[in-house]
């Protein structure tokens, strides 16, 4: 199954920090932990409304931040 969302080394501010992640395609997934804990954060970085410090988020192999947000969110 082809991922939909790859992270590798993303950091944000001391917010968030995301070794590696991988989303499928047509997976289903939740965001869950106490508040502060960077929950909103990682939901602004997916829609590229807020720019990752360091690291890669790959959506379907194409580095966000060449990709408008308002064309992600519709996509």
């Amino acid at each position: 199954m082809e991922d939909v969302y790859r992270l590798r080394e993303v950091r944000f501010r001391r917010v968030l920090s995301i070794p590696a992640l991988n989303i499928p395609a047509g997976s289903l997934f939740w965001v869950s932990g106490p508040s502060g804990s960077g929950k909103t954060t990682f939901l602004k970085l997916l829609n590229n409304l807020i720019t990752s410090e360091q690291g890669e988020i790959l959506y379907k192999d194409q580095d966000i931040l060449s990709i408008d947000p308002v064309k992600l969110r519709l996509s």
